[in-house]
């Protein structure tokens, strides 16, 4: 660790015309999320990295050529970034090697400081949980985002994007929704209005916690890779070919395609297996299935629960709508070709409109038998189905806006 610190501060005392600065490189996380690019071949479309498919390839790419950089300066080609496990209890705070010398960050929240245990779906304000009951809803969070509301590739990674207007989609995957959002906005100064620097896009990468953060991120792919047995998530060109550029150790401009990014041990590094305390924390049912089924079918019964349609509703407090389901519900596992396949059922909220620099969240819970329940629950009910979560730009973009803003399925 001292050798990365001294690279550190090597790197943050460069001349700004040296693309290995410190600074140079955090602005390469403001170039790609605030809207400095726009995809090839369409002037009117903006190129995103965050809310789709290219979040987790992208990050991959980009901590990768730091690394090589750090290891450079260090004279170690060995060198790895170090990970954040904020997802198992003895991570659950800063790391105490960030909290000196050229690895500590002013722009901080200092109440955040070790030892307070980490806010996993922070937003905006702390809930004051208490260490224990935080430590359970952290590994109950972490269950719900690996597992239970990412079975398929879509839901854990977010929508596939493509190139043009056709191929526009916004949608986080479960892992950049929370905790990466929420851990971007709790380790910023939650007085500032975007939380800088750690919580918002184009100040992020200026904190060095920025990367053991997303080091984490990155690991967490690779697990849940492995829980899934899934080697290839998509097969289309697009997904292939989409591509950034990177300054490497030699100071070259070097392009790179996600189809690069997709294996990391041809990257030349390898996660060891770790604790996952989170596979044990399923979250339990406030109340008894069958009986919140009785519960809510009285309650229908007896009040007209509006239908979730298109009309647009401000959420600026709790309320209920009726769902109607599309599909007849089918058993978890079915047989075909005599082999057991999975069904996920799919809820999806779509046209979620809002200011696209401001930190957004709303919870959503199914088969809750009453709102004053859902107002004080959280990730470690069963009810809890997922929740919706932005965090800020810092800057305004100047651009035409394409399409609709958001959605989230869970």
């Amino acid at each position: 660790m001292e050798k990365y610190r001294r690279a550190t501060e090597i790197m943050k005392n460069l001349p700004i015309t040296n693309p290995h600065c410190f600074v140079r490189q955090a602005n390469i996380h403001c170039s790609y999320c605030t809207g400095a690019f726009k995809e090839e071949n369409y002037d009117d479309m903006l190129l995103r990295i965050h809310r789709s498919r290219l979040f987790f390839p992208f990050h991959r790419a980009y901590l990768y050529f730091y690394e090589r950089i750090v290891g450079k300066i260090m004279g170690d080609d060995s060198f790895a970034i170090p990970y954040w496990n904020w997802d198992v209890p003895e991570g659950m705070y800063m790391p105490d090697m960030f909290m000196n010398e050229s690895l500590f960050h002013q722009k901080r929240e200092t109440t955040h400081f070790p030892p307070r245990v980490t806010e996993n779906d922070f937003h905006k304000s702390d809930k004051f949980l208490g260490p224990e009951k935080q430590i359970e809803a952290n590994l109950a969070l972490m269950y719900v985002q690996m597992v239970s509301g990412a079975k398929t590739p879509e839901l854990f990674m977010g929508c596939p994007l493509k190139a043009g207007h056709d191929g526009w989609c916004m949608r986080s995957g479960t892992i950049e929704m929370s905790p990466h959002n929420s851990l971007h906005s709790w380790t910023g100064i939650t007085s500032l209005r975007e939380h800088e620097d750690m919580g918002a896009f184009y100040a992020a990468a200026r904190d060095p916690l920025f990367y053991p953060h997303h080091s984490n991120i990155d690991r967490l792919w690779h697990v849940w890779r492995e829980l899934n047995d899934v080697k290839e998530e998509w097969s289309d060109p697009e997904w292939f070919n989409s591509f950034f550029y990177f300054y490497d150790e030699n100071q070259q401009l070097i392009r790179v395609r996600v189809s690069d990014m997709l294996d990391e041990t041809k990257l030349g590094y390898r996660y060891v297996p770790s604790e996952t305390f989170w596979l044990d924390y399923k979250p339990t049912p406030l109340v008894e299935p069958n009986l919140a089924k009785k519960e809510l079918s009285k309650l229908n019964n007896g009040h007209n629960t509006p239908l979730f349609g298109s009309n647009i509703r401000r959420l600026d407090t709790t309320f209920t709508v009726k769902v109607p389901r599309s599909i007849k519900p089918v058993a978890e596992e079915e047989m075909k070709d005599g082999k057991k396949i999975h069904t996920e059922e799919i809820l999806e909220v779509d046209g979620i409109l809002a200011e696209e620099n401001v930190a957004v969240k709303f919870d959503v819970f199914i088969n809750m038998v009453n709102e004053s329940m859902a107002i004080k629950s959280d990730v470690r009910v069963r009810e809890y189905a997922g929740a919706f979560q932005t965090m800020g730009g810092g800057k305004k973009i100047n651009a035409k806006k394409v399409g609709k803003i958001d959605d989230i399925r869970i």
